[in-house]
């Protein structure tokens, strides 16, 4: 995962909880839960890293999983 897509998927997930502060911990753990879930869906449901961006089934599934 490229550090945009990864940069861009934060920015989402905290947006989605509700997290206005810049918090390094907090980041660390966002970007934990991120990769998990990337990963974990990418085995299940077989979806590329460009796809969690695009708005679609993939990203709903992620932004569910973190949060």
């Amino acid at each position: 995962m490229t550090p945009e897509i990864l940069t861009a998927l934060i920015h989402d997930c905290k947006v989605e909880v509700q997290i206005t502060w810049n918090d390094e911990d907090t980041d660390h753990r966002i970007i934990n839960h991120i990769k998990n879930g990337v990963s974990r869906l990418k085995r299940v449901c077989g979806v590329e890293d460009t796809d969690f961006l695009s708005g679609g089934k993939a990203h709903a599934l992620l932004l569910a999983y973190v949060r």
